[in-house]
């Protein structure tokens, strides 16, 4: 009898340590790398990086960063190439002052002018939700619902709603109108955008 329970206990104990390393080793499996949090640019320079090289390829936001000092400027600027910067090797190029936001692949390279660039993983700051490019869960919640709420600033605004960002870095069309216009000061409401849509704004801008 005694030899019996002493049998058990010991094959009952590693029974237990094996279960135990498999539910760590699982739980090690599904940890996600940290984002890279790196800041590229300084906003003072005019930066060209290569993808796969100087910064990785990947979902990046761009943020508009005027040198210090310097009201003249009021655009940020990013392009994306293919190669070399030129425009015969253009693949997407955006001006705004807020945010824009690329997706960048190996083998491409990324110019920057007044700008700053960094992962969007990493979630970055952004300023006001107005005239730029802005990702649902990521730069802001969206309400109940699903519910979206865009005002135009002054005019005439567009709103544009995506689903994905394509391999070339511009914006796949989504569930929704492509360009969805708006009057002076008129306030429209989108229900059940998810997570992860890409909200474009041109003279107009989020209201929370």
């Amino acid at each position: 009898m005694k030899k019996g329970l002493l049998f058990a206990i010991a094959a009952f104990s590693v029974f237990s340590l094996t279960a135990c390393d498999l539910f760590n080793k699982g739980n090690k499996e599904e940890e996600k790398p940290t984002a890279d949090s790196t800041v590229y640019g300084t906003g003072a320079e005019d930066l060209v990086l290569t993808v796969g090289s100087a910064i990785p390829a990947g979902e990046y936001v761009a943020t508009f960063k005027a040198p210090s000092g310097d009201d003249s400027v009021t655009n940020g600027f990013v392009g994306v190439y293919q190669g070399s910067v030129g425009a015969t090797n253009m693949i997407w190029e955006d001006f705004f002052d807020t945010n824009s936001m690329c997706k960048l692949k190996v083998g491409q390279v990324v110019n920057l002018k007044y700008a700053t660039l960094q992962n969007v993983e990493s979630n970055p700051r952004v300023g006001a939700l107005k005239n730029g490019t802005f990702k649902v869960g990521t730069h802001f919640q969206a309400g109940a619902n699903g519910l979206v709420t865009v005002r135009s600033l002054s005019g005439s605004g567009q709103v544009i709603l995506y689903s994905q960002l394509s391999d070339t870095g511009y914006y796949l069309d989504g569930d929704y109108p492509a360009v969805n216009n708006l009057g002076d000061g008129e306030v429209k409401e989108f229900l059940g955008v998810p997570n992860g849509t890409y909200i474009m704004l041109n003279g107009a801008e989020i209201v929370l």
